[in-house]
């Protein structure tokens, strides 16, 4: 898997706005190992601080677009549980836009 600049510079700027502008300590140590030319070690550290980049549905999504699911590390994983917590982000996402608009009553 070849991962350009461009994609590493889109998680590193997303993840600067992140956590209340501090960024996620982990996603900067994947950054780090993806700028070093280590997927093995990105994926590692993404499997196991998944549950917290996981609060961050967008900056997650971008990761697992780059470097595959946290847990086999594929692209579009049919794996019963990646496919699970895909199902859950969109939940998640979808009611976040919900929270944002405004519901007036017709009355």
């Amino acid at each position: 898997m070849n991962i350009s600049k461009e994609q590493i510079y889109k998680i590193e700027t997303l993840n600067t706005i992140q956590n209340n502008g501090k960024g996620i300590r982990s996603v900067i140590y994947i950054v780090n190992w993806l700028k070093n030319n280590d997927l093995v070690m990105a994926q590692k550290l993404f499997n196991e601080n998944g549950d917290i980049i996981i609060r961050y549905p967008e900056l997650y999504i971008l990761i697992v677009d780059t470097i595959g699911c946290r847990v086999h590390g594929k692209e579009n994983c049919m794996d019963g549980f990646c496919k699970a917590v895909y199902d859950e982000m969109s939940r998640e996402i979808a009611l976040k836009q919900l929270d944002k608009k405004e519901f007036k009553d017709e009355n």
